[in-house]
């Protein structure tokens, strides 16, 4: 690098201003015209500004530029400034800020594209749960209805039982009123042959 590019900001302002003032003073000691003296005073204060604007003014447009777009969340589009002065130290802090906030940026952005994607399968996984559970509904209605048809099922069939059982008791009622009534028909008969048969003992 060279010499121009280790001179710090302080010493390129005295080097303007010594540059402005160097001729000025030459014509004076040198006792020239007027004129003359006029002339490298214009001349002097012009190479100054140039100077100047070379190596201060120009620089911080650029930093002013890049700070706009780092502030904006861009890079900083201009080259780093070739010094290691306070102006050139500027502009790599914020060039290097520029990069730090892209890569900040692109980190996030991806994050937030990996958390898209996780509540995107958290969503299809709650709407397969919620699939699943009408399903495990529907079948437990389904098993509770069956379970209700065969409870009817099974209390119609203990009822049977009960109907046939009952039934057969009618005849035998039947039945026995019919042995009574036959059994009371029978005992005028009975006396008759039991007066009968007393009065042949009582007989001599």
């Amino acid at each position: 690098m060279s010499v121009l590019a280790w001179m710090s900001t302080s010493w390129r302002l005295r080097l303007g201003v010594l540059g402005a003032m160097l001729p000025v003073m030459l014509a004076a000691v040198l006792a020239l015209p007027s004129s003359v003296l006029l002339g490298l005073q214009v001349l002097s204060a012009c190479l100054a500004l140039v100077w100047l604007e070379a190596q201060v003014s120009r620089p911080l447009a650029r930093i002013r530029q890049d700070a706009e777009q780092v502030a904006c969340g861009e890079t900083a589009a201009s080259d780093s400034l070739h010094r290691v002065d306070d102006i050139g130290m500027l502009a790599r802090s914020i060039k290097q800020a520029g990069l730090n906030l892209k890569s900040l940026l692109d980190d996030v952005s991806h994050q937030v594209g990996g958390v898209r994607t996780a509540s995107s399968e958290i969503a299809q996984g709650n709407a397969d749960l919620s699939a699943r559970t009408e399903q495990s509904a529907a079948s437990l209605q389904e098993t509770a209805a069956s379970m209700a048809q065969m409870n009817a099922t099974v209390a119609g069939n203990a009822q049977r039982p009960v109907r046939s059982k009952s039934s057969p008791a009618r005849p035998s009622r039947r039945l026995m009123q019919a042995q009574r009534s036959l059994i009371s028909s029978r005992r005028p008969w009975g006396t008759c042959s039991e007066a009968a048969s007393v009065s042949q003992t009582s007989r001599p």
